[in-house]
């Protein structure tokens, strides 16, 4: 079984097992980063009576393939000072990626983030836009050890609560 296999079925894997009961959507997002840019989409969730906010991408190209998990808190999720349906927040987080590259050497990096958005609630919380930034600052260790790594990821997407409440009307 190849590595993009392998890190197809991890990444469904551990999501599946968390997200139904909770939110769920997904986000399209491009990176800046100190070895220039990438992007795609990644699955984003949060899980009831956990304050963090998830996000598992899988990235695969010709250049190779790799997963990247994120979980954010955020310190608050205030209503903007405006006559509008619209929040933001600030908040701190990690992230790690594993992968390949086209010479199959395997890939691994791992740092902190600070998620700055903008959100939204309709239909009493079932739909949830959003839009963010999270400036990212770590080490890559592996094939080679990069200090400092950093990117500037910026993502919009879309969460669903996944709960009876919404599926009951």
């Amino acid at each position: 079984m190849d590595v993009k296999r392998i890190l197809g079925v991890f990444l469904l894997g551990l999501c599946s097992g968390f997200v139904f009961g909770h939110s769920l959507g997904l986000e399209l997002g491009t990176s800046f980063a100190s070895g220039g840019m990438s992007g795609g989409p990644a699955l984003t969730f949060r899980i009831d009576g956990v304050p963090l906010v998830f996000a598992a991408s899988l990235r695969v190209s010709d250049e190779g393939s790799s997963i990247g998990l994120a979980a954010d808190k955020w310190f608050f999720n205030d209503d903007l000072p405006l006559d509008v349906p619209v929040k933001w927040y600030v908040g701190v987080g990690g992230y790690v990626h594993i992968g390949s590259d086209s010479s199959d050497d395997l890939l691994l990096s791992s740092g902190i983030r600070v998620p700055v958005g903008l959100n939204a609630y309709f239909k009493d919380g079932f739909i949830e836009p959003f839009i963010q930034v999270a400036p990212s600052l770590g080490i890559r260790f592996s094939p080679s050890l990069e200090i400092p790594e950093w990117f500037v990821p910026f993502s919009v997407g879309v969460r669903f609560r996944l709960d009876s409440v919404h599926f009951k009307k």
